[in-house]
């Protein structure tokens, strides 16, 4: 495999580009967010084996080339769980490394020929020369330029500063989220429900205070006493045999017996239907 840097996944929305110093229109198409599996990973390098299982020393389910795309289901220490389509009847699924993947990323679409540069300055080695209806995963957005994928590498295409007004996603104050293990990370908001951290690793708020991480499979919230209150909600819903008259198998058959010979629980419960414990 040829060398690359690694794909970060970053949210951009803009409707216009000027590239070395002139003029370049492009379409930003948004990341398509969870299908029925997962969500859309792109491979990035020429030649990614689909494996086993996480080890690369596993067999080869299925080779995969530049520009496949599977449904990344799960994350975990460098290694993705993906299926080859978002049908859950359909197959093969096996592992991938993550280094040469991006998950659920923009696209960056050229509506003329747009030049991508060795690194972030136009007198740099130009790479590329992409011609009109070209769409590549943005990899990473670094002010005045973005960096693409291109076939086994990456590039870069400049963004004239005039244009930094007609960003939509210019970032937002960011503020901080929590997670169950008491680690925390500052997030903004891009578009929608999505939201983006430092390292350009993506959230969706699925509920409320609630956000979830795309990359790391790792639930937050903004509330930093979210994960006491669930756990005290928890503890109070953890209900014994002393509950229901000392009666430990309550939890998997009910019967009269179970809650003091009062046959009419099920309909009415009162002190009596419970030994007369009340808690």
């Amino acid at each position: 495999m040829k060398n690359m840097k690694k794909g970060i996944v970053i949210f951009v929305s803009m409707a216009a580009f000027w590239s070395a110093g002139a003029t370049c229109s492009a379409e930003i198409i948004p990341p398509y967010g969870p299908g029925q599996i997962g969500y859309t990973g792109v491979v990035l390098c020429d030649s990614l084996s689909l494996r086993q299982s996480p080890d690369f020393e596993s067999g080869t389910v299925k080779t995969l080339r530049y520009g496949d795309r599977v449904m990344v289901m799960s994350q975990e220490n460098g290694w993705a769980e993906c299926a080859i389509s978002d049908d859950v009847n359909a197959g093969p699924a096996g592992y991938v490394n993550t280094d040469y993947l991006a998950v659920d990323p923009s696209w960056y679409k050229t509506e003329e020929e747009t030049t991508v540069y060795a690194w972030n300055d136009t007198s740099a080695k130009k790479v590329a020369f992409l011609s009109k209806d070209t769409t590549l995963p943005i990899l990473k957005n670094d002010g005045e330029w973005l960096v693409v994928s291109l076939r086994g590498a990456s590039g870069w295409i400049h963004i004239n500063g005039a244009s930094q007004s007609q960003k939509s996603s210019e970032k937002a104050e960011s503020f901080t989220v929590y997670a169950e293990d008491g680690s925390t990370v500052r997030i903004h908001h891009t578009e929608g429900k999505m939201y983006e951290d430092e390292k350009g690793r993506t959230y969706s708020n699925t509920e409320d205070t609630v956000y979830y991480c795309i990359v790391t499979d790792v639930t937050y919230s903004s509330n930093p006493d979210f994960w006491k209150n669930a756990e005290k909600a928890a503890e109070e819903h953890q209900w014994t045999g002393a509950d229901f008259g000392e009666n430990p198998d309550y939890v998997n058959e009910w019967t009269g017996e179970d809650f003091g010979e009062n046959p009419d629980y099920a309909s009415e419960w009162t002190g009596e239907d419970f030994g007369e414990n009340y808690n």
